[in-house]
């Protein structure tokens, strides 16, 4: 008797544990989120209207990236290299490694410096640290209730408890997260770059349109991301951290004083896109490419996702407008593209990222998009003009 009530206590235990581990993870995610969001506010809204000054297109746009890499500079020599790049953590999950639970409070703290002083880099690699590192720190505390577990079942190691014990408290605290996400009053992501549901009408012609885009899109997409992955991995502004830091952050905010939109990710603006002149597009493909890889090779770390889904999306809206085509079926089609580029080529995971910008009534448009990359990406790998890389898990 005193033994069955030994063994629900410790699976109540466990049990809890999973849950109020998960509960924090996503309360953590979205205080991160939050402060993010509000910051840009406050400071690209609030701190100009005190100033009485234009927040973009004056001396403010440069003041404050260069400020800005100066934090970048210091955070490098104080925290670290954060955020870390998207591969390396999406690597140790595929060996069956898990990231150090110490790298989510460093990624919240340069994160949150670099989205909000203007760096033109995405959030993803921001909540992969933060959202990994809080799943590390739950399984860590999971693992230590287990040992008490193990103890009251007498299994030396919990690979011999009993299966629904060992592994089901993991499953708990990944969905408690995302509820727990999901019903915080804050903290959630502004949709508004999302397309509206399609409910028009399409031909052949825009259905070629968007293949012939998306394939030829795809070349020069994929240079952009050898580009990308080796500023990504450059170290050599660890020599100097601050200088890199402000030299990068005045390099992408003079890009920015043709366009606001060259800073951060873009996604605030990217439904905006459609109202420019074709001029404005083409330098926003040309600006925002090279804003990216000047802030990632000077140290302003994040993700790629979407500041290029912004160029390509930008050449998208010009290339539609040449033809005469739906712009936003040439765009959906370049943005397939360019998810499977991101995914080497898996269709399944190509299509769930891109189903983040656009809902799933543009299926078909999306398969169009994914079918025009997969079969450009074979054609240049089988030439060896790109490396064969194994597709992810």
């Amino acid at each position: 008797m005193h033994d069955r009530s030994a063994r629900v206590a410790g699976a109540g235990a466990l049990f809890a544990t999973a849950i109020v581990t998960g509960a924090l993870a996503g309360f953590i995610t979205a205080v991160f989120i939050w402060c993010y969001e509000h910051g840009i506010e406050f400071m690209w809204g609030d701190v100009p209207e005190a100033l009485d000054v234009a927040p973009y297109g004056s001396w403010f746009t440069i003041a404050v990236p260069v400020v800005g890499g100066l934090l970048v500079g210091l955070i490098h020599l104080w925290i670290g290299d954060y955020p870390r790049p998207m591969e390396e953590a999406i690597a140790t999950w595929r060996s069956g490694g898990r990231l150090p639970p110490s790298i989510a409070p460093k990624t919240m703290i340069a994160a949150i410096v670099i989205l909000v002083l203007g760096g033109p880099v995405g959030f993803e690699a921001a909540i992969i640290g933060v959202a990994g590192g809080m799943a590390a720190f739950a399984a860590v505390r999971i693992r230590s209730i287990g040992g008490l577990v193990r103890q009251v079942w007498g299994a030396e190691r919990i690979e011999s408890l009993p299966e629904r014990y060992e592994k089901a408290p993991y499953w708990v605290a990944g969905v408690t997260s995302v509820v727990a996400y999901r019903w915080m009053p804050f903290g959630g992501i502004d949709m508004g770059f999302r397309f509206d549901r399609f409910d028009g009408e399409w031909g052949i012609g825009d259905a070629l349109t968007g293949f012939l885009t998306a394939a030829v899109l795809t070349v020069p997409i994929v240079l952009v991301m050898l580009l990308v992955r080796r500023a990504e991995d450059s170290t050599r502004y660890l020599r100097s951290p601050i200088v890199f830091g402000v030299l990068g952050g005045l390099a992408f905010a003079v890009l920015a004083l043709g366009n606001e939109i060259i800073l951060f990710s873009g996604q605030a603006r990217f439904q905006d896109m459609a109202q420019e002149s074709d001029g404005a597009l083409l330098y926003i493909t040309v600006a925002k490419i090279l804003a990216l890889l000047i802030a990632m090779a000077s140290g302003w770390r994040g993700g790629p996702i979407f500041p290029l889904f912004t160029a390509v999306g930008a050449i998208a809206i010009v290339a539609a407008d040449l033809v005469g085509a739906s712009s936003d079926i040439v765009t959906v089609a370049a943005l397939a593209a360019v998810s499977t580029v991101l995914v080497k080529g898996n269709v399944p995971m190509a299509l769930v990222l891109t189903l983040y910008v656009v809902p799933v009534s543009y299926g078909f448009v999306m398969v169009i998009g994914c079918i025009a990359a997969v079969i450009v990406l074979a054609l240049l790998r089988t030439s060896g003009l790109v490396p064969t890389e194994p597709e992810p898990a």
